[in-house]
């Protein structure tokens, strides 16, 4: 982490002989950044779109670590990303993590986070950072004033979904159990 009060981020782009590697970050360790990279390998590509089976061509995860840390990773498959490398042919894998202590990327606020839409307060878009460029920072007093805003719009949407009382219900009872759910978007 840069410092308590900010969050690190680090996108990743589909590299030929990389496949899908750090490009950018806002470490100013490449050592950190390396570390995040392999904690993240696992998470950070997005599954193949397929609108006869329902996959998405975006998806966002939530993923926390024993050591107190968490991360909320944008998956997607960006046809507009920017091309890395003069004529190589390429994969439109984008993937952009931002990586703080569980503390201070709790779940609700990332939910809010990313309903919010609040992919400005990235910087450069996912899919439009150039290789070795300098993410900035997220101010956590920021994620945590735009995830609020978010909050009040979730709680009412939240209250009209079909269905959302008995999966909260379910969670509950088998709290120990992974669950994906796959929301439409706005």
């Amino acid at each position: 982490m840069t410092d308590r009060e900010s969050i690190d981020q680090i996108e990743f782009r589909w590299q030929p002989g990389k496949d899908l590697s750090p490009i950018a970050s806002s470490f100013t360790n490449t050592g950190a950044r390396d570390r995040w990279f392999a904690r993240l390998a696992g998470l950070v590509r997005p599954a193949t779109p397929n609108a006869d089976l329902g996959v998405p061509s975006r998806s966002v995860v939530y993923w926390t670590f024993s050591d107190g840390h968490a991360a909320v990773i944008w998956r997607q498959y960006e046809m507009n990303a920017i091309t890395l490398h003069d004529d190589t042919p390429r994969l439109p894998l984008v993937a952009r993590a931002i990586v703080a202590q569980r503390n201070s990327l709790r779940p609700d606020t990332a939910i809010a986070f990313c309903r919010a839409n609040a992919e400005a307060e990235l910087g450069p878009p996912p899919g439009q950072v150039e290789t070795g460029a300098d993410l900035p920072p997220i101010s956590i007093s920021r994620l945590r004033t735009v995830a609020v805003q978010a909050m009040g719009e979730i709680d009412e949407i939240s209250c009209q979904e079909p269905g959302l009382a008995p999966l909260i219900a379910a969670r509950m009872r088998t709290q120990d159990t992974p669950i994906s759910v796959q929301l439409p978007g706005k």
